[in-house]
């Protein structure tokens, strides 16, 4: 039974609109929904009565002829999405693949979807990549553009195919690319390169609209974290715990990979230094704010270049998510227990901590070698 009730905010005041709760579905399960209403509670109560019985039609599969002639359900289906533990970055992604499909095939309406798998075909195969590179770096020239990739396409595909589902639809003929995925092989940064990334870093101006003492300490957090480039974008200063018993950082789950919130132990002496350059900033503002997040490989191979720090060797190549790497390895180099790394870094499976993440060259392995018999 769908039910209508106002909110009480913070500061002890109710909301001034109505917001009202009923039973949907996510891919079969019973979801409980609350979605804001307006200031009119018997506007709100028709409103929660009409989504209910909706849900209820959609549980049982039926699509009303006024469904497949209005709007597309994107929104719901973006809720639904984040309702079922979905981090917001996957969720934005995803929304965002359909939405740029649609708009580009003329897809407005439930009706148009259901006949539409020639049109998204015609234009995933025909649609280029996003430049990116031009204007940013300035050593790298105007990136030349071409249609995306078999694994993008296919992301594509994926993120239309599960929307299809969701509005109760029959499947899309819509096969994915069967071309091999290129996988990126990285390395971790030795301590002497990293130690020159950091100084030339320090140095340098404006990349990406941080400082060069806004990626110094970006980059030291980052090789003392793990933490990927979208969780390092979302913290601010409160989620700095740097000055209790155990110093931790704090990501929250909705900015995390997996959706959990990560409490992230740092060592006291990092800790330290950290909180003396944030003494001064505002606890709600972004540490590190802007889009730098979506071009952190190019913001770094500026810094590299500038270090006199190669990106590509025979191991792999230096990135921003190679810092990660550099983190974990660098566990191993200290002979951290295997199962605290795995812990550190987050993982579910240790083999991926060991045989993905720890990258150690062929002379620190020969190093370990007991003396010859």
């Amino acid at each position: 039974m769908a039910s209508v009730f106002k909110r009480i905010g913070r500061n002890g005041k109710e909301s001034e609109k109505w917001y009202y709760r009923f039973l949907d579905h996510f891919n079969g399960k019973p979801k409980w929904r609350t979605l804001k209403g307006t200031a009119d509670y018997n506007a709100t109560h028709k409103i929660a009565k009409q989504a209910e019985t909706k849900a209820a039609l959609k549980r049982g599969g039926v699509v009303s002829e006024d469904e497949r002639q209005g709007d597309l359900p994107l929104k719901e289906f973006e809720a639904d999405l984040r309702a079922s533990g979905c981090v917001r970055s996957h969720a934005d992604l995803t929304v965002n693949q359909i939405r740029t499909t649609f708009d580009a095939c003329g897809i407005k309406s439930l009706r148009d979807l259901a006949n539409a798998a020639t049109r998204i075909k015609t234009y995933l195969a025909n649609k280029q990549r996003d430049s990116r590179r031009k204007g940013k770096v300035k050593y790298k020239t105007a990136e030349r553009l071409g249609p995306i990739s078999a694994r993008t396409r296919n992301a594509y595909i994926t993120s239309i195919r599960q929307f299809v589902k969701y509005c109760k639809l029959p499947p899309l003929e819509l096969a994915k690319d069967k071309q091999p995925v290129k996988i990126v092989q990285r390395r971790a940064a030795t301590e002497a390169e990293f130690a020159r990334i950091l100084k030339s870093a320090k140095a340098g101006a404006f990349v990406e609209g941080l400082t060069g003492e806004q990626r110094y300490w970006l980059y030291r957090t980052a090789v003392n974290t793990g933490f990927r480039a979208s969780e390092l974008r979302s913290l601010t200063p409160a989620a700095f715990k740097l000055r209790d018993a155990t110093p931790i950082i704090v990501v929250d789950g909705a900015d995390t990979k997996n959706g959990a919130v990560a409490n992230q132990p740092v060592h006291p002496e990092f800790a330290a230094e950290l909180a003396e350059w944030l003494r001064c900033k505002a606890d709600d503002e972004p540490v590190w704010g802007g889009e730098w997040n979506k071009h952190a490989a190019e913001m770094l191979r500026a810094d590299l270049k500038a270090a006199k720090v190669t990106y590509r060797t025979d191991r792999g190549v230096l990135d921003f998510h190679a810092i990660r790497a550099t983190f974990i390895t660098g566990l191993a180099r200290a002979k951290v227990h295997p199962k605290h790394a795995q812990i550190l870094a987050r993982h579910s499976d240790i083999k991926l901590t060991m045989q993905t993440y720890t990258l150690l060259e062929l002379e620190e392995v020969a190093a370990v070698l007991p003396k010859a018999m």
